[in-house]
Parts: structure tokens; C-alpha cells; sequence
């Protein structure tokens, strides 16, 4: 009996001592998890940081450059002939489709934060929408063997939608459509 009570003695003290080295490599473990998890929090306010800077700073050379373009279109510095208002046209058209890329980049960086804003009308004309955006996308079909045919009710309802978003989904709608139909309609 007593070298069964010496073993369970020293049984005891070995469970004691592997409970203390787990417990410390828990801890340890721990302290690491939350490192990593306080530099992530860090990275992502450098992130968001960097994201809002960096889209000043190219929105607004970006906003200069479509009223430029926009301006010359409309023969404000002189007469444009045919061919330069449609590179006029397309640097318009791709500035705004850039300046929606950045927003788009934003409004991810909103969302993840959980910070998006809606900003909602009524009286939206989704016809008049879908006319300006078909027009706004006609220039990219120029090359290619496709024709943009868009069916809807001219007398669609006004609805009460957040415009911006609105225009986000038919851009990419139907810009998809063009980019990715090889020929056809």
C-alpha cells in the first residue's frame, strides 16, 4: 500500500504540474490570439484610413479631369469636331465607370465597417434611368458585333430606392451584358 500511495503521490504532482504547463501554453496561446487580433484591428483602421485618403486624393483630380472633358464636349474651348467629342465621350464615360469603381471600393470598406449609408428618395424614375445609363454605356459597344437591346415599360412606376445604388446595379447589369457578350443581342 504505501508504494501504491508514493505513486499516486507522484501521479498527483505530475497530473499537477502537466495542469500548470497547459495552463501557461493556454495562456500563452491566448496572449498570442489577442496580439493577433489587436494588430488586424490595427490593419484595418490603416486600411480604412488609407482607403478614405487615397479616394480624396484621386476623386478629386478624377472630378477635375470629367468636368474638363465635359466642358471641352460642349465646344466651351472652341469648336470639337465629331471624332474628338467621341474620345471626349469615352474619357467621360471611363472616368465616371473609374469613379464608380472607387466608390464601389468604399462602399465595401462601409459595408465590412458597418458603416454604409442609404440615402433614399421618392419619386425615383427608373425609366429615365434606364435610358441615361443605356446612353452612358452605347460608346462601349462601338467594336464589337453586339447590339444593346433594353425592353422595358416606359411608364414604369416612380419608386422610393436609394438612386446611387440604383444606378450602381443597372451599370453593372447591363455593362456585364456588353462586356460579356462575345456577338449578338
Amino acid at each position: 500500500l504505501l508504494a501504491t500511495q508514493k505513486d499516486l503521490v507522484r501521479l498527483n504532482e505530475t497530473l499537477e504540474q502537466r495542469v500548470v504547463d497547459r495552463t501557461l501554453e493556454l495562456q500563452e496561446q491566448q496572449n498570442q490570439t489577442q496580439i493577433a487580433l489587436e494588430q488586424a484591428t490595427e490593419a484595418d483602421r490603416f486600411k480604412s484610413q488609407f482607403l478614405a485618403t487615397m479616394s480624396h486624393e484621386i476623386r478629386t483630380p478624377l472630378n477635375a479631369i470629367l468636368v474638363f472633358a465635359e466642358l471641352m464636349m460642349q465646344g466651351t474651348f472652341g469648336e470639337v469636331n465629331k471624332e474628338q467629342e467621341n474620345y471626349l465621350s469615352k474619357v467621360v464615360f471611363s472616368g465616371k465607370h473609374l469613379l464608380s469603381l472607387i466608390n464601389d471600393v468604399l462602399d465595401l470598406a462601409a459595408i465590412q465597417a458597418g458603416t454604409l449609408k442609404w440615402h433614399f428618395v421618392d419619386d425615383f424614375d427608373l425609366a429615365d434611368e434606364i435610358r441615361k445609363i443605356v446612353d452612358t454605356l452605347k460608346p462601349t459597344l462601338q467594336n464589337k458585333p453586339v447590339q444593346l437591346q433594353v425592353e422595358y415599360d416606359n411608364y414604369l412606376p416612380l419608386v422610393h430606392c436609394d438612386p446611387r445604388r440604383i444606378r450602381q446595379v443597372l451599370l453593372n447589369v447591363i455593362g456585364n451584358a456588353i462586356k460579356y457578350t462575345a456577338d449578338g443581342c
